[in-house]
């Protein structure tokens, strides 16, 4: 099915897990069993991290994820977002972050599907990106990832994204205005 979508297309989400054949319960999931990277993000006022698109939609800047809450951490934004588990081991932050160092390297940028939330279970399959950049940045007295991906025009695990030119956007403006969405796009 995943060849059926095609960027710009409203999804919900059992047909965007059915199109990835997984469960998708986690906004980073890097390399999974079919050995594709896929992002959910929301732009939507309320989301819980600062995801933003900028250069009319072509890039997205997307905010790593919190350590999870427990009984002893009521609210995780007030510490660091973290790079390794308590184990030691990559969290997804840690993942993407070392892809991007080394993509940075080597010129050879890992491929990321987008799907955006744009109303509880609808979502936009916002297409394939180039994860070209990561980084820790101070927010509110503690420090997050941010990530930047850039909108491919690629053909990619057989699903064809659009070719770069003005027209683009990362939500069509007809889907916005059909669901009165306002969005963060920084020029």
């Amino acid at each position: 099915m995943t060849d059926e979508i095609k960027p710009g297309q409203v999804i919900s989400y059992l047909d965007m897990c059915q199109a990835e054949s997984v469960n998708l319960q986690k906004g980073m999931n890097f390399k999974l069993r079919n050995g594709h990277n896929i992002i959910l993000m929301s732009v939507r006022n309320g989301a819980p991290y600062a995801d933003r698109f900028e250069n009319d939609g072509t890039i997205l800047i997307y905010e790593g994820h919190d350590v999870n809450k427990t009984p002893e951490l009521v609210n995780p934004k007030n510490i660091d977002q973290p790079m390794y588990t308590p184990g030691h081991k990559l969290t997804a932050n840690g993942l993407f972050y070392e892809a991007a160092q080394k993509a940075k390297q080597t010129k050879i940028f890992p491929k990321v599907r987008v799907y955006e939330k744009i109303k509880p279970e609808i979502w936009v399959y916002n297409g394939v990106f180039n994860l070209i950049d990561a980084w820790q940045e101070p927010s509110d007295n503690r420090k997050v990832f941010k990530f930047k991906l850039e909108l491919t025009s690629e053909i990619t695990n057989e699903i064809a994204t659009p070719t770069l030119d003005a027209d683009i956007r990362a939500i069509p403006s007809d889907i916005n205005e059909l669901f009165g969405l306002e969005t963060k796009v920084n020029a």
